[in-house]
This record gives structure tokens, sequence and C-alpha cells, in this order.
């Protein structure tokens, strides 16, 4: 992803596609909620920290894992911006770790 462009994400309220998954260590997979995370900040190499506004969780991110930002000015309110980060990697939320799973490329079947 462009590093001006997700330099342009800062402080956003941004979804995650694929929605992160969770986990309960050494159980079961929990429900999928697509939940808000913050964009806390995002460096000049492109090094990306979300906090999820939820669990507390901060997800480090570099910008070869967003395909791409996208603006959602409908969902907009009381002066947060808001958007989606569509990944290239599958997070997965597990006690109190964060797990980065590779997706399979898009042309593989």
């Amino acid at each position: 992803m462009n590093k001006q462009k997700l330099r342009d994400s800062l402080y956003f309220h941004v979804r995650l596609s694929p929605v992160a998954r969770c986990k309960i260590p050494g159980g079961p997979w929990l429900p999928k909620i697509d939940r808000d995370w913050f964009v806390q900040s995002v460096d000049p190499a492109g090094i990306v920290h979300l906090s999820n506004t939820s669990s507390g969780h901060v997800a480090i991110l570099g910008h070869d894992r967003i395909h791409h930002f996208e603006y959602e000015p409908h969902r907009d309110w009381n002066g947060n911006k808001h958007g989606m980060y569509i990944l290239h990697t599958q997070l997965v939320i597990s006690g109190n770790e964060i797990h980065y799973l590779p997706l399979p490329h898009p042309r593989a079947h």
C-alpha cells in the first residue's frame, strides 16, 4: 500500500477485511465480530499501530500487509472518521496475543 495514503488514515476508526478472528487459547473459535480498530500511529516506513477499541489489543502491521484503505464517510460521527483496511493477512486474537496468518494469493485456487 502507498505509504502516503496510509498516513492519510491516521486517527481513523477502521474495520478490517477479513475480520479479525478470536480463539480461546487451546479452545474453540469464537463467533466473528466486526469491530473498529483505531489507527494510533503510522511511521514514515509505513508501520501501522492499530488498537482494538473493544479489547485493547494492539496490532502492528507493515504497509505490505495492507492491500488498500477505503474511506467510509457514511460511518463518520461526532468528528470521528471511519474507514476500512483490506488486508493481505488474517489477524487472530488468542488470549493476550495477536497472530498474523497469511491469506492465500487471490489467484491460487
